[in-house]
This record gives C-alpha cells, sequence and structure tokens, in this order.
C-alpha cells in the first residue's frame, strides 16, 4: 500500500495562534469605605440580554454604578441580593432578601437560570426575612440555627414559591447549589444532625434522616413548581455544586469527611476521607433522573483539606468539575495518577463512567459552551481549553484566589465575578483599564469580555488519498520542540519532538479517528484525521 502522510505546517514563534478575548465592560461593587462589605458568589446569563448576580452585602452598599442609588432597607445586617445588569453592563434592578428583625441576616449561594427566564436561588437565613423584593410582604422566620432555603423568581423579581429547610435541637439544613432541566430542579446541600433527625420534604409529607453526632451531603429533587419528587442523603459530608442535563441525570461535587458511602441505595460505594473532621477531600459524583448511584471519584492530602465546588453535565453524560486543593491530590480515579496541586485548584473531565479524560491546574469556576469548550477562572488568569482539554488561548485577567463565577451568554460573552484581593488591570488587551482594591473594603468586580470563536484549523493532505500513515511537522524555527497527539477524548497516544524545521512523526500505530497535535511549549494545537480505506 502507498504510504500517504498529512503535512501540518506551523510556526514555531506561535502554533495555531487564537484570537485573545476583548474587554467588553465592568461593574465594581461595594466597599469604597472600611467595613461595607460585598461578596458575589455567582453569575448567570439567562438571554443574551441580561447579566445575573448573585451575593450579600453587609453595610450601607450601593448597587447602582449609575447615579441611581440601591440599597437594602437595613443597612445594619447581611442582606443576600440579585443584581441584573442590561447586556452593556447598564444597572436594570436590585433584588433584596432584607432582615426585618434584630439579629437577622441572609446570604445567597447560587442562582440559576431556568429556560422560561425565571430565577432559581438558594441560599440560608437566620431570623425573620421579607422574602418578597417588590410590593409587599413574604416573611419567613428561622429557627435558632438558622434554615436553608430554595425559591423561583420571575425575572422581573416576583416570588413565584419558596421551600424553607427548617431543623431544630442543634440540627442544620444549608442549601447550597441548584439546577434544572426539562421540568426538573434538583438542589444539594449539607446537613449536620446533633440528635434526632432532620426533614429534607419542604412541605407536608416527611423525609427524614437520622443520626447522632453527623454531618451529611444531600441531593432532593423537585418540580418546577417546589414540590417534592425525592432525596438522597449522607453522599459526603456536603454537595457544594450540582448540575443536571436533558435527561435529569445529576452530577454533583463537593467535599467528602470520614467515612461516606456514596451509594444511597442498597450497594456501596465507600470512601475514607485523607484529611479527617472538620476537612476533608474533594469528591465528584455521577446520578441517574432517579438519584441512582453511577459513579465517583474522590481524593486529598494529608496536609489541606480540598473540595469540588464547580460541575457540569452534558448530554453524553460526561462530567466537568472545578475545586480547590490545599495540597496534592490525585484526579484519576484509575490506576494511572494525574496530579493537581501547584495552583490551589484544578479542573478535570470524567467520562459517563467516571473515566478521567483529562485534568488541569487550575480552576476556580468554568463554564462550557455548545460545542464543549470550556472556559476556566483560576489564580493564574482566564483560560479556553478545547472539548479534549487542550488550550485555544489565555489571559491573566482575574488571577483571584478568592471566590470566581463565570456565566456565559449566547451571543459570546463571558460575565466573570470575582472579590478583589489587590489592584488589577481588567482588560485583557493592549489598554488598561485598572480597579483599585479597598483594604478592608472589600470589593467586588463583574467583569464581562468578548470571546473569540474558537476552531482547530486542519490542513489539506498532500494526497487526496486521506490514508494517513505519518505527518510532517514544518516551521521556521529550528530549537527543539515537544509535541503530544491527544485522542478525541484528550488522552496522550504518541509523543515526539522537533530537532529541525521540518519533522516526520510516524502514526501508523493510531487507529483510525480524530487527533490533536499539541505543541507543549504553549499549548497550541492543531487537528488532523486519520481514516484508512
Amino acid at each position: 500500500m502507498n504510504k500517504f502522510f498529512l503535512l501540518i505546517a506551523f510556526l514555531f514563534s506561535g502554533i495555531c495562534a487564537c484570537a485573545q478575548p476583548l474587554y467588553d465592560w465592568h461593574n465594581v461593587i461595594g466597599g469604597t469605605i472600611s467595613g461595607r462589605y460585598s461578596s458575589i458568589r455567582q453569575t448567570a446569563s439567562g438571554d443574551s440580554s441580561q447579566v445575573y448576580v448573585a451575593g450579600h452585602i453587609d453595610g450601607a452598599v450601593d448597587l447602582d454604578p449609575g447615579p441611581g442609588v440601591a440599597r437594602p432597607s437595613d443597612t445594619t445586617h447581611r442582606t443576600g441580593y440579585i443584581l441584573v445588569y442590561d447586556s452593556d453592563g447598564n444597572y436594570m434592578r436590585a433584588l433584596f432578601f432584607n432582615p426585618v428583625a434584630a439579629s437577622s441576616y441572609s446570604e445567597l449561594s447560587d442562582l440559576f437560570i431556568a429556560g422560561n427566564g425565571d430565577i432559581l436561588v438558594t441560599g440560608g437565613f437566620v431570623g425573620t426575612v421579607d422574602f418578597n423584593p417588590l410590593v409587599g410582604t413574604s416573611l419567613y422566620t428561622s429557627p435558632a440555627n438558622g434554615s436553608g432555603f430554595v425559591a423561583r423568581y420571575t425575572k422581573y423579581g416576583q416570588l413565584l414559591w419558596i421551600d424553607v429547610f427548617g431543623a431544630s435541637s442543634g440540627n442544620y439544613v444549608s442549601v447550597q447549589c441548584v439546577s434544572e432541566s426539562a421540568g426538573k430542579i434538583t438542589i444539594g446541600g449539607g446537613f449536620y444532625i446533633y440528635t434526632g433527625a432532620i426533614d429534607l420534604d419542604p412541605g407536608p409529607g416527611v423525609a427524614t434522616y437520622t443520626a447522632s453526632d453527623e454531618h451529611g451531603g444531600f441531593i432532593v429533587r423537585l418540580s418546577s413548581a417546589g414540590l417534592y419528587t425525592w432525596s438522597k442523603g449522607f453522599i459526603g459530608d456536603q454537595v457544594i455544586a450540582i448540575n443536571t442535563n436533558a435527561s435529569g441525570n445529576i452530577a454533583c461535587a463537593g467535599q467528602a469527611v470520614g467515612q461516606t458511602d456514596f451509594d444511597p441505595g442498597p450497594g456501596i460505594a465507600s470512601y475514607t476521607s485523607v484529611v479527617q473532621d472538620p476537612f476533608g477531600d474533594f469528591f465528584v459524583a455521577g446520578y441517574s433522573t432517579n438519584g441512582i448511584y453511577t459513579w465517583h471519584h474522590a481524593s486529598g492530602n494529608v496536609l489541606n483539606e480540598s473540595f469540588g465546588h464547580d460541575v457540569h453535565i452534558a448530554s453524553n453524560n460526561e462530567t466537568v468539575v472545578a475545586g480547590a486543593c490545599g495540597g496534592l491530590i490525585d484526579l484519576d480515579p484509575g490506576v494511572g495518577v494525574t496530579f493537581a496541586n501547584s495552583s490551589g485548584s484544578f479542573c478535570a473531565k470524567y467520562s459517563a463512567v467516571g473515566a478521567l479524560i483529562w485534568g488541569h491546574d487550575g480552576g476556580n469556576a468554568f463554564r462550557l459552551d455548545a460545542s464543549g469548550n470550556v472556559y476556566v477562572a483560576d489564580p493564574y488568569g482566564t483560560h479556553c481549553l478545547s472539548p479534549a482539554g487542550v488550550a485555544f488561548w489565555s489571559t491573566p485577567v482575574v488571577d483571584s484566589l478568592y471566590t470566581t463565577t463565570l456565566a456565559l451568554s449566547a451571543n459570546g460573552k463571558l460575565r466573570i465575578g470575582w472579590n478583589l484581593n489587590k489592584n488589577e488591570d481588567v482588560d485583557p488587551g493592549a489598554g488598561s483599564t485598572m480597579v483599585n482594591y479597598i483594604p478592608l473594603g472589600a470589593r467586588s468586580v463583574v467583569l464581562s469580555l468578548d470571546v473569540p470563536a474558537v476552531s482547530v484549523e486542519e490542513e489539506n493532505t498532500t494526497s487526496s488519498n486521506p490514508s494517513v500513515d505519518y505527518i510532517v511537522v514544518t516551521g521556521n524555527n529550528p530549537a527543539t520542540k515537544s509535541f503530544v497527539i491527544r485522542n478525541a477524548l484528550g488522552a496522550e497516544v504518541l509523543r515526539a519532538n522537533s530537532t529541525g524545521t521540518e519533522t516526520r512523526i510516524d502514526v501508523s500505530s493510531l487507529a483510525p479517528g480524530i487527533y490533536f497535535l499539541q505543541c507543549e511549549s504553549d499549548n497550541s494545537v492543531q487537528q488532523f484525521v486519520i481514516s484508512r480505506n
């Protein structure tokens, strides 16, 4: 058989250079005065025209960046808020969860925009809080230890319903996260049972979990109207992030402390954390639409705690997770080892049955676009990865060690929210747009970037026959370069070095399929296809 080859041309000074994101706009929330505190917990994009921000403020913080004033009615207690901008960053409205009694407060933990534009929000409160941000009141009072809640609002802030998860006698329920697909709402969080039991049915029914001096993570499935369907308890120590796909399948991530069984059914999927109470290890887990266990992976180290805090499950049940790690952890549940520790955070992708596809250092938060590209923010900046985990572009904007959130709009805008801990230039381009940190007066930033279209250019073969036995890499720089060939799942299948301006790489051992040729010096990439007739 004739031997054909695929010629892939590179410029070694910048292989497959991709466009960088462009500055769009930014807004600053909170502290210009010591003690006036703001914190962003989540950002989201509904349609392309609005940007949603959830968090809490302490003190008389003005959420309107313009000449108007938007403050809660009580400026002496912590107050949860939902802040809405239009697509150009102009203030539209602020919705406050106002405390109405002494020693009361509210705070938000997650925000999700439903397909019809409704706002789903989770959080916690202590004392008496008004959950109606418009005209009138909807007062709820928690027991002494506080309550977790999930609530649904119209896009304009009208309260549709609220579910409150109360506890007593030293017990508590914390609602951390929410997702909705196909009319099914799924929430996650954690509970602590000091004595007796807790009830995860917010309605008139009972879904009790009994233990003594025990923590547990949980998943609760609700209807779109907030009615209880089912629950699963003692999933790790706490479920911090949750996501569902159109089939209703679930991915969750969080922290595991001590010994836990990730299978809430009759099976056993046990794990014992390396770090013991009160800290723990990272976990990610998958469940079916009925809450039946599918897979999990957990990892930690003896020095510091780790946890997962963002997760996404695709239509094919592949799962991407981001989290924090205080030391070396293994992201690979198989016999291989993929470590993450250098940046204090990580991002990893798993198959539908929990096999590692790829793992990276760095990953405070992320979002996926319709093509499966992954946009990641971490202490080193903001990055775009291909579905195979190969970098398209990176920018140093948002190098924050603190809470970072991402939202991706349908019209190609990346909305980033983080709590500022230093002076920072938020323009990733040649320009400079400085945001100044105010010591003791915490500030939060919402930044919008124009995201460039990302694609991998495929060069033409030198023969009309698509059968490929070797590829030739050409460039104008004779310096040694290291190349990795990865399959469509991002797994490394071949490695080679280039020692001149033209290097032949034998790929005859590779099966037909789609492959990525990655230069390790700058993570640039080109795609090629092998097919044998």
